[in-house]
C-alpha cells in the first residue's frame, strides 16, 4: 500500500510491456491501415472498418469521400517520417479533415492492439493469464498496491495513488478489475466499483469507455471491434496535442495531483517537449521524490530531461531529486519498490 501521495505518469513504453505498439510502430500500422487500395479515391483503404467509417462520414456531411481518402493517402505516405502520429497531426492542426481521418486510424489501431495484448480475455476464459504478465509493471504495481492490505480495508486501497496516462488504451483499468476480482475474491460488480475509485486521467482521451466506467463516452469492451458506425464517435474522443490545451478542467486536475504529490513516477514516458509543458505546474511548494525510466535515452539527453522534470515541478524540486534509470517500467518498480512505497 502506498504510504505517501504518489502519482504515476504513464507513457507508451509502459503499455508496450503488454504488447501494444509505441510511437513509430503505431504510426507504421496506421499508415498501412489508411493506405488507399487501387487507383481511384473512394475505392477502399487497407482496413475495411476505416473504409466504412470514412464513407459514413462522407454520407453524413452530404459530400464526397474523396477529401477523406486524400487525407488518408497523405497520412499513409508521411508515417515513415514521423516521430509519432500525434506529432504529425499537430503539424497539421489547421486541417480538420486530416485530423479526423488520423483519429479514425488511431482508434482502429489501438482497439486492435488491445485485442492482441497479453491481457485480452477471449471467449475461452474469464480472466487474464497472470503468468503471461509476469514481466510487466502492471503486475508489480498491483503487488505494491496490495502489500499489507486486508480485504476488510479495501475501500481505502487507492487513497494515496493516482495515474496520469498519456495513452489512448484502457489497459490499466482493464487489468485492475481482473486483478482485484481474483486476488480479493470479488464479484465483477464489486471489482469494477472499487476500480472506479482510482483517479485515472487520460489527457489525450481514450478509445471509448469500458462498460463499467462512469463517463458519457461511447462504450467499447476491451479489445473488441466496435460496430463500424460507432468508430467516428470513438475517434472523436481522442485528442491531439493541440486540442488538449483547451481542456481546462483536465489541466487543473492534473496540476492539482502533481502539486499534492510527494512521489512522482514516470513509466515508459518519452518526455517530449509538449508533454512536459502540459505537466508543468507553477503552484507546487511541496518537495518531491521523482523516479523515471530512461530506457534507450542517451546520457546527454537524460541530463536535459532531468532538468526539464525538475523545472516542471516548482522550485522545491531540483535535478538531483530526479532519479532517471536506464531500464523499463517493470524493472524500475522492482528496484525502487521500498523508496517509492515508503520513502
Amino acid at each position: 500500500m502506498f504510504e505517501r501521495k504518489t502519482v504515476f505518469v504513464v507513457g507508451a513504453g509502459a503499455s508496450n510491456e503488454l504488447g501494444l505498439p509505441m510511437g513509430s510502430a503505431l504510426a507504421s500500422g496506421i499508415g498501412d491501415r489508411l493506405q488507399p487500395q487501387g487507383t481511384d479515391f473512394g475505392a477502399s483503404l487497407g482496413d475495411a472498418l476505416l473504409t466504412y467509417a470514412i464513407n459514413l462520414l462522407a454520407d453524413n456531411s452530404r459530400g464526397s469521400g474523396e477529401r477523406f481518402f486524400k487525407a488518408a493517402q497523405m497520412i499513409s505516405r508521411a508515417m515513415p517520417q514521423t516521430l509519432s502520429i500525434d506529432n504529425f497531426l499537430h503539424a497539421h492542426a489547421d486541417n480538420p479533415t486530416l485530423i479526423q481521418t488520423g483519429k479514425l486510424g488511431i482508434a482502429a489501431s489501438i482497439l486492435e492492439a488491445e485485442r492482441s495484448s497479453k491481457i485480452y480475455v477471449g471467449r475461452d476464459t474469464d480472466h487474464v493469464s497472470f503468468r503471461a504478465v509476469a514481466d510487466t509493471w502492471h503486475r508489480t504495481f498491483f503487488k505494491m498496491l496490495c502489500e499489507g492490505m486486508q480485504r476488510s480495508d479495501l475501500e481505502g486501497l487507492f487513497d494515496n495513488v493516482s495515474i496520469i496516462t498519456f495513452n489512448y488504451d484502457r489497459c490499466i483499468e482493464h487489468y485492475l478489475v481482473q486483478a482485484l476480482s481474483v486476488y480479493f475474491d470479488l464479484t465483477w460488480q464489486d471489482a469494477r466499483q472499487l476500480a472506479n475509485t482510482l483517479t485515472i486521467i487520460h489527457p489525450y482521451g481514450q478509445v471509448g469507455k469500458l462498460e463499467w466506467q462512469k463517463s458519457s463516452m461511447v462504450s467499447v469492451d476491451f479489445g473488441h471491434a466496435p460496430p463500424p458506425h460507432d468508430l467516428p464517435a470513438i475517434a472523436a474522443q481522442v485528442r491531439t496535442f493541440t486540442e488538449r490545451v483547451d481542456d481546462v478542467e483536465i489541466m487543473e486536475r492534473m496540476h492539482s495531483l502533481l502539486d499534492e504529490a510527494q512521489v512522482v513516477v514516470y513509466l515508459g514516458f518519452s518526455y517530449g517537449d509538449m508533454n512536459m509543458e502540459l505537466m508543468t505546474t507553477q503552484r507546487s511548494d511541496r518537495p518531491k521524490q521523482v523516479y523515471g525510466t530512461s530506457y534507450g535515452i542517451s546520457g546527454p539527453n537524460g541530463e536535459r530531461i532531468r532538468k526539464a522534470i525538475a523545472a516542471s515541478m516548482g522550485e522545491n524540486v531540483r535535478p538531483e531529486h530526479v532519479y532517471l534509470v536506464g531500464c523499463k517500467s517493470n524493472e524500475l518498480l522492482y528496484d525502487f519498490w521500498r523508496p517509492i512505497l515508503k520513502g
